[in-house]
């Protein structure tokens, strides 16, 4: 009688799984099957989202289709979300209301906005996160925007990298349209409200200069030291009693991990993401990995940052692959210093790695060829 296959359930198609998946294409795991579960068959690169915001990319040039991916990897899609989890039953809960059992579970499911606690906020304001929802979302914030004769008052909630380099493509984007349609693009007006600690406060301070330089060249404001206290139709309210005028609110401020995770037995982090070690492996439970946004990597703190993801695919792959077989796990040593690359709308960028920063066209032109590049490993 042969042995048992064991059964792999990969929950979520953020960015470490598609890697991991595309490692199992050369590599299969011995004796183990695979059940991909996603919301988004079309999972979108985050890279290359400022790209298709600002209009430079078609939005299907940032998907990556898993159908294909899964099926070369010989893993079965199920086109759904996991909802909940059951660790000591190792069986995971679907969203359609079903469930499927795992002897090794990895759940990499990205991450949501934190904006519950904010009066108003969930009626009034496009996250970010989902991607895949923000896609859709800017569609309708896009058609909104031409019934009002193209000009509009846009309001980015959230100083960070991916805040002001979302508020940078929505400017680029909705000014051209303006312009295209014979419309003064100055009466298009973007504003990031940057949080108490200000634009940028993780990066060095010659990066947030070039990037200071920038927003006031292409006449983005910043409102810095705000936080949002309430939202109100076409208003925020700011915790000085300042008041911002907006027609159309985005929300990116610090993300938090699906509400499912907290009462799912795993141990967290204070912020309630997953608390995974050097071989991103639960603390909890040795069955059970974690990679993305999701994910606490407990040696040290690492950034929200799809950066990180994308070097944890490999490693999350080979230990995966070793937890079956019962051999050693790798160890994750996600790089001190990485290059990050903020695109600034235009077909410019600014750049930063290990406190040195540069600004300029070669620096789009590198992060279009790193994106192309990667985007172009998952055509099967």
């Amino acid at each position: 009688m042969s042995e048992r296959r064991q059964h792999l359930v990969l929950a979520g198609a953020g960015h470490a799984h598609v890697i991991a998946l595309r490692a199992f294409i050369k590599h299969p795991p011995a004796n183990m099957r695979i059940t991909l579960v996603t919301r988004e068959v079309m999972t979108p690169y985050s890279g290359m989202l400022p790209g298709v915001i600002a209009g430079h990319y078609p939005a299907g040039a940032a998907l990556i289709d898993t159908r294909p991916l899964a099926q070369a990897a010989g893993a079965e899609l199920v086109e759904d979300e996991v909802t909940g989890l059951d660790p000591t039953a190792r069986r995971v809960a679907l969203k359609s209301g079903g469930s499927i059992g795992y002897d090794f579970l990895s759940i990499d499911v990205g991450s949501q906005p934190t904006m519950l606690d904010v009066p108003g906020a969930v009626e009034r304001v496009i996250p970010v996160k989902p991607i895949d929802h923000l896609l859709r979302e800017f569609a309708g914030l896009e058609e909104r925007f031409r019934l009002r004769g193209h000009q509009g008052r846009i309001a980015v909630v959230g100083g960070g990298a991916g805040g002001t380099e979302l508020a940078f493509s929505i400017s680029h984007r909705l000014r051209e349209t303006a312009r295209l349609a014979g419309v003064d693009p100055s009466r298009t007006q973007v504003t990031i409200i940057a949080g108490e600690r200000g634009l940028l406060p993780d990066f060095p301070a010659g990066f947030r200069s070039r990037v200071a330089r920038a927003l006031e060249k292409r006449h983005l404001l910043v409102r810095p030291g705000q936080r949002v206290r309430r939202v109100e139709a076409g208003c925020l309210f700011l915790d000085d009693g300042a008041r911002v005028s907006a027609d159309e609110i985005l929300w990116t401020t610090q993300a938090a991990a699906a509400s499912w995770i907290a009462v799912s037995g795993l141990a967290t982090d204070d912020a309630g993401f997953i608390a995974v070690d050097a071989h991103l492996r639960s603390l909890s439970h040795d069955n059970v990995f974690a990679a993305g946004d999701v994910a606490s990597f407990t040696p040290r703190a690492i950034p929200k940052s799809g950066v990180y993801a994308v070097r944890a695919g490999p490693v999350l792959a080979e230990n995966l692959r070793c937890a079956a077989a019962r051999c050693g796990l790798q160890e994750f040593k996600p790089q001190e210093h990485v290059l990050y690359i903020l695109s600034t709308g235009d077909r410019n960028a600014v750049a930063t790695r290990n406190g040195i920063s540069v600004s300029g066209r070669i620096c789009w032109m590198l992060k279009d060829w790193i994106d192309r590049g990667f985007i172009s490993r998952f055509t099967v």
